[in-house]
């Protein structure tokens, strides 16, 4: 629920009171949670009618008189129920209107000062101003979740949530006839702030859309730390404010996160530059990001949370370049080829940029090459020096900001597929570096097309037919006679169609010709041996080499026996 209220620019504040001689408020504002509503009485006039020069009149006695700097009520109300802004700076500025001179404690940090013009030790207050009075409670109440009838400890006491002046300060404030009505107004401020639905707001209407952040990416010397900020659009029914609790936090999506300077679980504390950003507004949070020493760039997932919550689509990127290493190495390009054949044996070239502060020695710093889970690569060669190549770069020495050229040759897995390498350089202080990667296609460098066949479709169980297959040769590399059919039924088993007389009970035959090569076509002969038993049979015939099929050699025969 919310309340109309006059601005200070309505009612006629003269701000230049306020401010300093280079422009700044003479009163800093501060802010606080409210957890109190405190009542007042002006102890003057009502305002008559014109109930606007009595405020300007208390913010020239507060500002100028007293030398406060602006008027120490958060709201004021006049005898018609007109509600007028107080102390500048919006929700949760902390005001001057509650100080126990005796005990020497303020009661304005956490607190809402409202006074009703007017003097009400005798005076009696109209009913205009006690509905003022009552709506603005509880309207203050939902927006800060400060129920009007209830009450907790505060300062030093334990205290109603809405009380008047006298209840922590010698003095007759509110006045008897004002200070009367607080009972009323607290269970009727409860009454409507119950009605607009309390001081439960779900969470769920925490949401934000990302804005825009600190350049980046960002540099950070190793082991330092480093404020930036990120800016998000309230796109939720809430208003944020940087004063209230759960406190706003940057929290990285991943647990084991090295950037956060206080820990990847608890996160780093997000401070908004403003105080109170409302729904449709944009506000900047400024976070602290910590570089880890063990690796020259690192990037990272954050989300803001409001205590434990996350606040909806609030996510962005941050990437960290670490900069002060001794020791450090980034990937500077890395010549493998995107697809190669089984058993190729290419020379490679990788080059590293020394980011490092001191210069590499051939023979200090090495180069790795790894499958995932820090296994040996699927690409060593006889070559290698070891098992995971451990390589010296080709130049006697390289200085900060200079290349290592490393030179080595991989040789392709035998089976096709995806392969991974991970690329590692090791040297002194356990050299930090960038993990970087290859993925490589391996092909067959042999591929087939089937042509044609004489399988019969029907034959009697006492024949014994003798069939030709043609295949084309599609792939790179010429076939001989190493070469063969395999034929078998089902799940891989042993043909219903095999003899003693084939060359083996899996491969049937062998490739007619003596070579084959690319784009020509190859023809296998076999004689078939039917079952007995009548029926339909199938066989899978497919071209091999070196214990495997040829990708694109298969062809599968359905045969009547008779």
């Amino acid at each position: 629920m919310g309340v109309d209220v006059v601005s200070r620019a309505e009612w006629g504040a003269n701000e230049s009171l306020g401010q300093t001689s280079s422009g700044g408020p003479i009163w800093e504002p501060e802010y606080a949670q409210p957890a109190k509503i405190i009542i007042h009485h002006t102890a003057g006039s009502d305002g008559g009618n014109d109930p606007k020069s009595i405020v300007r009149g208390i913010y020239y006695w507060h500002t100028v008189s007293l030398g406060w700097g602006d008027i120490g009520y958060n709201y004021l109300i006049d005898k018609n129920g007109v509600i007028y802004e107080g102390r500048e700076g919006g929700d949760g500025v902390v005001g001057g209107h509650a100080y126990n001179e005796a005990k020497d404690i303020g009661y304005n940090r956490g607190s809402i000062g409202i006074a009703v013009l007017g003097q009400y030790e005798s005076g009696v207050p109209t009913a205009a101003a006690i509905d003022a009075l009552t709506r603005l409670s509880a309207s203050l109440g939902v927006r800060f979740g400060l129920e009007p009838d209830g009450n907790g400890f505060f300062v030093d006491e334990t205290l109603p949530n809405v009380f008047g002046h006298k209840e922590v300060d010698n003095t007759l404030c509110p006045g008897e006839n004002l200070g009367s009505n607080v009972d009323t107004i607290r269970s009727e401020a409860q009454k409507l702030f119950e009605a607009a639905g309390g001081y439960a707001q779900s969470t769920n209407t925490l949401k934000a859309s990302f804005v825009r952040q600190s350049v980046q990416p960002v540099k950070i010397p190793s082991g330092s730390q480093k404020q930036l900020w990120v800016e998000f659009k309230n796109t939720g029914t809430v208003t944020w404010r940087s004063y209230a609790q759960p406190a706003f936090k940057i929290v990285s999506a991943n647990v084991s996160s090295n950037l956060m300077a206080g820990g990847a679980a608890s996160g780093n504390t997000a401070v908004l530059d403003t105080p109170n950003v409302a729904p449709g507004e944009v506000g900047r949070f400024f976070y602290t990001l910590k570089a880890p020493n063990d690796t020259v760039e690192a990037n990272d997932t954050f989300v803001l949370k409001a205590g434990s919550a996350t606040v909806a689509i609030a996510s962005f990127n941050v990437t960290v370049q670490v900069t002060g290493l001794s020791y450090a190495a980034a990937a500077r390009d890395i010549e493998i080829l995107p697809a190669t054949f089984s058993r190729a044996r290419n020379t490679t070239v990788v080059r590293f940029t020394n980011l490092g502060t001191q210069a590499w020695k051939r023979g200090e710093v090495k180069l790795g090459i790894y499958d995932l889970g820090n296994r040996g690569s699927r690409y060593q060669d006889a070559s290698w020096p070891d098992d995971n190549g451990m390589f010296d770069f080709e130049e006697l020495e390289v200085v900060s900001g200079g290349t290592a050229t490393f030179r080595f040759v991989l040789l392709s897995p035998d089976e096709p597929g995806l392969y991974l390498n991970v690329y590692r350089v090791s040297g002194p202080d356990g050299l930090a570096q960038k993990e970087d990667r290859s993925v490589t296609r391996v092909d067959s460098p042999y591929e087939a097309k089937f042509i044609s066949h004489t399988v019969p479709a029907a034959m009697l169980n006492i024949w014994r037919p003798a069939v030709t297959l043609t295949f084309k040769n599609t792939g790179v590399m010429p076939w001989d006679r190493s070469v063969g059919l395999q034929v078998v039924d089902l799940g891989d088993t042993d043909s219903q169609f095999a003899n003693s007389n084939w060359d083996d009970i899996r491969i049937a035959t062998h490739l007619n010709e003596a070579q084959v090569n690319p784009g020509e076509f190859g023809t296998f002969t076999l004689r078939l041996y039917p079952p007995q038993n009548p029926g339909l049979y199938l066989n899978i015939m497919r071209v091999f080499k070196d214990g495997r099929p040829i990708k694109g050699g298969t062809f599968n025969a359905i045969t009547r026996v008779d």
